[in-house]
């Protein structure tokens, strides 16, 4: 019964003190993702006398390395770009979601969500400024009020895409169905307080797919566009070894 109190007790100080410090800093704790020791003493604090059939410490610790591997090809495709040249917002928003899915899933979702909504809205008006749709018709179609009378999500990636370069992603039922995934996640964890697609709650790894669904959906959407309106696309695969030593592991034998 008293290990059930471990993980209580740390969620109400830290959402007590992140109202009374107003701290947004003062994150969630996960007992599976940070590391804890647990070690029974005696009733004086002492330490129990070693006993080979008895437990006497119990731990766990969680260890995530992200590595970003600078080649001399990376650092050359870094300056091949123009010295103004700045990364779409929505760009910025799904990667942003994309480095803070492990620790924080649902936030991420609904970032990835907005980012999605950012990438229509960008995509879509860049297309109609090449386009024959005359301005004042399309600041109509997008600007009418009130709000819920203008374009959703679903009808900016079927509808207008389609008007104005040829191709709706509703042609690739995989990835509509992804995007309308993510949809529903960022609305039922907005909406409800939990995140979920098809009635089963959304996993840390299955917050992750998501993200993943929206890389292919932006992929999928540049092939369609014109060469002016694309940005900038690199692929650099590299291979890192690494070799950790585990606590009691018997240390690899050197090569002759």
């Amino acid at each position: 019964m008293r290990a059930r109190l471990i993980v209580p007790v740390p969620f109400s100080i830290r959402s007590h003190l992140r109202i009374v410090a107003r701290a947004p800093q003062a994150r969630r704790i996960r007992l599976n993702e940070v590391p804890w020791r647990l070690q029974y003493l005696n009733d004086d604090e002492s330490e129990l006398d070693r006993q080979d059939d008895k437990v006497r410490v119990r731990a766990a610790f969680r260890v995530e390395v992200a590595v970003l591997a600078i080649t001399s090809e990376t650092w050359d495709a870094i300056h091949s770009l123009d010295p103004d040249y700045k990364t779409p917002l929505w760009f910025d928003l799904l990667y942003d979601a994309e480095a803070m899915v492990s620790a924080d899933p649902e936030p991420a979702i609904v970032l990835a969500a907005t980012s999605m909504e950012v990438f229509a809205n960008w995509v879509l008006n860049e297309l109609a400024k090449v386009s024959a749709v005359p301005e004042t018709l399309w600041k109509w179609i997008n600007e009418r009020e009130p709000h819920d009378r203008q374009p959703d999500l679903a009808e900016q990636f079927d509808v207008l895409l389609k008007m104005l370069c040829g191709h709706s992603l509703k042609e690739n039922p995989v990835l509509w169905e992804k995007l309308m995934n993510l949809r529903t996640a960022r609305n039922r964890f907005v909406h409800e307080g939990k995140a979920a697609v098809g009635g089963a709650p959304v996993t840390r790894e299955a917050a992750a797919s998501l993200l993943g669904n929206a890389r292919d959906v932006v992929s999928a959407i540049r092939v369609w566009l014109p060469e002016a309106i694309r940005w900038p696309e690199f692929d650099f695969k590299t291979r890192i070894d690494t070799r950790m030593r585990m606590p009691g592991a018997a240390a690899p034998a050197r090569p002759p």
